[in-house]
């Protein structure tokens, strides 16, 4: 800009000159700061960013999503034992129509009637012709099983020997109480097999 003006003032009309260069000087200089501004703000935004401004909306969208090591857990407890003197006999346990994952159900006690009991495996096989069965009947609020899966399941399903071996349940997920029956399911002898469908709420 200094060798403008000194350039400038050798011609004839040198002050118009000045003048004119002056002011377009001038003129721009707004423009330049208004760059220089938006630059700025450009630059804090970024910093911003880089600063970790834009984390909030990202951790609230991940907030109550379920993870990998979610599981649900169900308790079997005994509310009104059955009718039966005898313990539980059951013939299938399933869980959404189909036999449950190997490892999900542990029971309170392994099976102890007959001269060979059955192994803990017959109630949840698939198989409707082997079972397990009990020499003595639970007692009120003594927990019969637990049984543990990734998903939560529509419903279970029992296959008892007879009706009078299915007590009222109380049904736990994940420590709350979802069924509650307030009775068993009577003394009758037949059918025999009967199943019965417990749908969670």
């Amino acid at each position: 800009m200094v060798h403008q003006i000194q350039l400038l003032k050798n011609t004839q009309f040198h002050k118009k000159s000045i003048s004119i260069v002056i002011k377009t000087t001038m003129a721009a200089m707004p423009m330049l700061a208004g760059v220089g501004l938006l630059m700025v703000c450009c630059s804090s935004s970024v910093a911003a960013m880089m600063m970790g401004g834009e984390e909030t909306p990202t951790a609230a969208a991940g907030a109550g999503a379920s993870t990998p090591d979610e599981e649900f857990v169900y308790e079997f407890i005994v509310n009104v034992p059955h009718h039966s003197a005898i313990g539980h006999h059951i013939n299938d346990f399933l869980v959404d129509g189909v036999k449950p994952p190997s490892g999900s159900v542990v029971l309170y006690q392994s099976p102890d009637r007959g001269e060979t009991p059955a192994p803990d495996s017959y109630l949840w096989d698939g198989d409707t012709t082997t079972g397990v069965a009990y020499n003595s009947q639970q007692k009120k609020d003594e927990l019969f099983m637990t049984v543990t899966l990734k998903e939560r399941p529509k419903k279970f399903t029992i296959n008892y020997g007879r009706p009078l071996y299915a007590p009222g349940w109380i049904i736990k997920e994940n420590g709350v109480a979802i069924i509650t029956e307030t009775g068993n399911r009577g003394s009758a002898m037949t059918p025999s097999p009967q199943r019965y469908d417990y749908v969670l709420p």
